[in-house]
């Protein structure tokens, strides 16, 4: 069964168990009619099962990851490029433009790795998940701030902020290219 259907199914299990059962749960306030409520409980639960299989199946389809870890290496690659040339240029720069120029070059390449990020769980497991978006999230936090004080016209803002999120994002990129590193899967 394609993980499309086992999502499906599994959603409409989970929904229709959680409704029933607590439906079941409140119809007569004397008392509970735990054969029912039990019933919706064993839908609720072989919902969430089915949605964790599609989950794995979806996620785990090997040249789907692959083609996400590409794309998280490509984005990290690009942000770092793009943050660094905007933190070298901005004492020339407007600091009105620093917004507009972080909504130009990087919204879109942070939204391409934040859809492309669970590959990582997949490929390389949720301790290095973690680690690589604690970094990420810093940096992007920092762009969010920048962005915040360019529009309010906070010169020294914008600047702090843009070292801010130069750094985290080449530490995410460091993580990144680490565990990416042809000889790790060597061994």
């Amino acid at each position: 069964m394609k993980a499309t259907r086992l999502k499906l199914y599994g959603s409409v299990a989970l929904a229709l168990g959680f409704l029933f059962g607590s439906y079941f749960a409140v119809e007569q306030s004397h008392a509970v009619s735990w054969t029912r409520y039990g019933i919706a409980f064993v839908v609720t639960a072989v919902g969430a099962v089915l949605l964790r299989v599609a989950q794995s199946r979806s996620g785990g389809e090997e040249h789907k990851v692959a083609a996400d870890i590409t794309t998280i290496g490509r984005t990290l690659d690009t942000l770092v490029t793009r943050v660094s040339a905007m933190n070298a240029s901005k004492t020339e720069a407007d600091v009105f433009g620093v917004s507009q120029r972080i909504d130009d070059e990087c919204v879109d390449t942070i939204n391409e790795f934040v859809e492309a990020r669970e590959a990582l769980i997949h490929r390389h497991g949720l301790e290095l998940y973690a680690e690589l978006m604690n970094e990420f999230a810093r940096g992007e936090r920092a762009l969010n701030r920048a962005w915040c004080a360019s529009a309010d016209g906070y010169v020294d803002e914008v600047n702090l902020c843009l070292e801010r999120a130069e750094s985290h994002l080449t530490a995410a990129r460091a993580v990144f290219q680490r565990v990416a590193s042809p000889d790790r899967h060597a061994t």
